[in-house]
């Protein structure tokens, strides 16, 4: 049985997005990182985000997207006073404590990142990291990185979860990539989702029946071993060759959608591939994570806990 906890936004037209997607599957990423409570997207966090904050309370300023996530600070789920309250507290450092989940700010590495301090990206407000374990049907194609990053991030106290970037051709190849993945994941626990990466170029020969075959073949693999599974990809791909409604035991969904607006439900969006974060060089993807995940995780045993 098919389980979302989502959060559901306004959808908004995408048409000029879902074009360019279709022809490049990517897009222009944001030119700022969005962090909870910036909302003027200036990066610093100020008396105009709380006028901002107080106009979107008001009705004069419309709160979806990306001001909808970044404008839930304290907790309760709805965006009211009292986020407008704990904000004017942060400023003044009275550091007031949330009632409930606050949408966590992340990012997403590889070994193309090179090496990374994680102790900076934590000092950077950052809360968790989804690392790429590799690629593919064996296990020599483990990214190179993936041991050094995961020890680090765990360190330094970030959230973890792993991803597995797929090439494969049926439902057999799938079983197979996800046999790889838990002997490269084996021993290891995460408090995010093991996602199947699903964006390759070959993928866009397979019916959408197929594609929508293939993840399932994997998550039923994983999920017998008690893992916590997602699908990551992007719009284009969800829209188009991907059945949402029919995927079996995929428990969440990653979404790239480089826009202010995620026009598809989504528990963690990477709204943006040009980041800039301490400790790391050059670009980041940027993540939002709406769900509290290290609750499900760690209370149900999931992923090795």
């Amino acid at each position: 049985m098919k389980i979302f906890k989502s959060k559901s936004f306004k959808k908004l037209s995408a048409l000029v997005l879902a074009v360019a997607l279709a022809m490049s599957c990517t897009v222009a990423a944001n030119a700022y990182v969005r962090k909870q409570g910036d909302l003027d997207g200036d990066g610093m966090i100020t008396v105009s985000d709380v006028t901002m904050l107080q106009r979107m309370v008001s009705g004069t300023l419309e709160s979806s997207g990306m001001l909808s996530v970044i404008a839930e600070l304290n907790g309760d789920g709805v965006i009211s006073v009292a986020d407008a309250t704990f904000l004017q507290q942060s400023i003044v450092g009275l550091n007031p404590t949330p009632v409930g989940f606050v949408p966590m700010d992340g990012i997403d590495v590889s070994k193309w990142q090179g090496e990374i301090d994680f102790e900076q990206v934590k000092a950077d407000g950052y809360d968790f990291v989804i690392i790429r374990a590799g690629y593919g049907n064996e296990i020599s194609q483990k990214d190179v990185y993936f041991e050094q990053n995961y020890a680090a991030a765990k360190k330094a106290g970030l959230y973890v979860g792993a991803y597995w970037y797929s090439y494969a051709a049926d439902e057999s190849d799938a079983e197979l990539e996800a046999e790889v993945f838990r002997e490269a994941i084996a021993g290891k626990t995460f408090e995010l989702p093991v996602f199947l990466d699903v964006e390759d170029s070959l993928h866009t020969n397979y019916t959408k029946s197929k594609l929508t075959s293939i993840i399932n073949a994997f998550a039923d693999s994983m999920t017998e071993y008690n893992y916590y599974v997602g699908v990551y990809s992007n719009q284009y791909f969800f829209n188009n060759l991907i059945d949402l409604s029919s995927l079996d035991n995929v428990q969440t969904v990653w979404l790239a959608e480089y826009d202010d607006e995620m026009n598809i439900e989504c528990d963690v969006w990477q709204y943006a591939s040009d980041g800039t974060v301490s400790g790391i060089n050059g670009d980041c993807d940027m993540n939002k994570c709406l769900v509290d995940y290290p609750t499900i995780i760690t209370q149900n045993g999931y992923n090795g806990y």
